[in-house]
């Protein structure tokens, strides 16, 4: 089972709203499968996970000053995890597990 596959939470705005109804978000590394997140959510914080969404945001050309004209935003996989109703999870607390 891997445990390093939550990067980072994603904390904005809208996230936080969805905090409330026990939704989070998280950057998750790019060969990792919804089974894995899953698995690492629950190891890390000890909550039953319902449902798991994956996205993907593409890559970004940016033109950036006249010196370097275009410069690309890196891809990223974002995973969506919804916790059982009515439990809550304190995702500041977020710590990555050590290889």
């Amino acid at each position: 089972m891997k445990l390093n596959v939550l990067t980072k939470p994603i904390i904005t705005e809208k996230t936080s709203r969805s905090q409330e109804n026990g939704i989070y978000t998280f950057v998750v590394v790019q060969d990792a499968t919804k089974i894995d997140i899953k698995n690492a959510f629950e190891a890390l914080y000890g909550e039953k996970v319902e449902k798991v969404q994956i996205l993907y945001v593409k890559p970004k050309v940016k033109m950036v000053g006249s010196g370097k004209p275009f410069t690309k935003r890196a891809e990223v996989k974002k995973a969506v995890i919804k916790v059982t109703k009515g439990k809550k999870v304190d995702i500041l607390k977020f710590e990555k597990p050590k290889k």
